[in-house]
């Protein structure tokens, strides 16, 4: 799909303003679809308007009275809501405007053309560049145009050029850092060094016994000291390793007897568990009652619908025994247990073209038909989708949130109709179904 193509939906009876509105767009540099310019020689119609319905998202739907009535417009705004598109209503003459366009912001054209198209330029979102060449083509294309709308138009110009300038750039400041400098020692201060070196020097050799008279005695004392430390560190890791092997094997035995108990629990619990479950069970058996004997055929059949519990399987129960057989009405209420979800879908477009068909029905005289048909549906019906069609929240033009729910009907799926909507020409119905 294109990002900002733009499709025309109008009455031909507009041709000619739309055409000029639409070459007003081209020139201005607009994505934009019309049957009369872009339509080939020798294609179908038809399919060239489908194909560039769907590769568009944008729809500019033209409003006057003959379009308003056209069923073709219509399709293509039913077509456009239901796909989400971006919808965009001109206004170009007074008109009775169908409900479900009345919420959305409209140009207006049926006064003043350049109201019109500055309504439009803000309606589309369209790109600042292309407003801003719409505004000077439709300008030079318009012959009554007068002083202050021309200064109007010059100043959206202004405005629209004003944000495409660049903001300025500064130039980064750099800063200079003076290199260190090195001090570098006098002379004075190095025969101070010298002097201090040799005081320490001395030091030492006094302290080391070098200037002791009775280096003999003093060096039997060391000897004796360090014995005597290495003695008593021995002592003191034999003492911490003592204590850290008893601590140990008090964790290893205090840790088995913790597995023992866990175990024993555990074993416990699992014993208890299963003598409840066997009495539940025991329970449960007491409680089955046994099924009823099959004494006739109305019997078996509904024996099997039962089994199978499936939405066909009772509605060949119902249509084979008819609503006088005991167990019809709870075959319907069967069929409502299995639909358990509920959502909005179309039944009919607004040229009458229903998209599902009824399978389930009441005739006007209250009798149960399973002949399908076409016409309206009703409350209770039961109904087949002719196509896959996609389920929503609400109803497009009725309800705030029309959106999909994700879920899709396929094609000969049934549901149920619960509630009948009417939006203009379209009618709409509530449905449970199964997924």
């Amino acid at each position: 799909m294109s990002k900002n193509k733009i499709f025309f939906s109008y009455s031909r009876d507009n041709s000619e303003f739309v055409l000029n509105l639409a070459k007003d767009l081209r020139l201005a540099g607009a994505d934009i679809w019309l049957d009369q310019l872009d339509i080939k020689p020798g294609t179908r119609w038809d399919k060239s308007i489908e194909k560039a319905l769907a590769d568009s998202n944008t729809l500019l739907v033209i409003l006057s009275k003959g379009s308003v009535e056209s069923t073709n417009v219509m399709d293509e705004v039913s077509f456009a809501l239901e796909e989400n598109m971006i919808v965009v209503p001109v206004l170009l003459e007074t008109c009775d405007i169908p409900f479900r366009l009345r919420r959305l912001q409209y140009a207006d054209f049926s006064q003043d053309h350049k109201k019109g198209i500055n309504a439009l330029i803000k309606t589309l979102g369209l790109e600042q560049n292309v407003a801003s060449k719409l505004v000077d083509v439709a300008a030079s294309n318009s012959s009554n145009v007068t002083a202050e709308e021309t200064k109007k138009a010059e100043q959206i110009k202004k405005e629209i050029q004003e944000k495409k300038e660049a903001t300025s750039h500064t130039k980064p400041i750099t800063h200079s850092t003076p290199e260190p400098t090195t001090p570098t020692p006098s002379k004075n201060n190095t025969f101070y060094y010298v002097v201090g070196a040799l005081a320490i020097l001395c030091g030492v050799l006094y302290f080391s016994g070098v200037f002791n008279s009775d280096p003999g005695d003093k060096n039997q004392k060391l000897v004796k000291t360090s014995i005597e430390k290495a003695d008593a560190f021995t002592k003191a890791d034999s003492v911490k390793k003592a204590d850290s092997i008893n601590k140990l094997n008090l964790k290893r035995k205090a840790d088995s007897i913790n597995k023992a108990n866990s175990i024993r629990e555990r074993d416990s619990i699992k014993e208890r568990d299963s003598i409840k479950n066997l009495e539940v069970i025991k329970d449960s058996i007491a409680k089955v009652t046994p099924p009823k004997p099959v004494t006739n055929i109305y019997d078996a059949d509904w024996a099997f619908a039962e089994r199978t519990n499936s939405i066909d399987e009772y509605l060949n129960y119902m249509k084979k025994y008819g609503s006088e057989n005991p167990q019809f009405d709870e075959a319907n209420k069967a069929i409502n247990s299995i639909f358990q979800k509920e959502g909005f879908i179309q039944y009919k477009e607004s040229n009458g073209n229903s998209l599902f068909s009824k399978y389930f029905w009441k005739d006007v005289n209250g009798e149960f038909s399973f002949n399908q048909d076409t016409g309206n549906p009703n409350n209770q019906d039961i109904v087949i989708a002719k196509q896959a069609r996609n389920v929503r929240k609400g109803v497009i033009g009725v309800h705030s949130n029309s959106a999909r729910n994700g879920d899709v009907i396929k094609k000969g799926e049934k549901v149920r109709v619960t509630d009948v909507i009417k939006s203009g020409s379209t009618i709409w119905v509530k449905i449970i179904y199964s997924k």
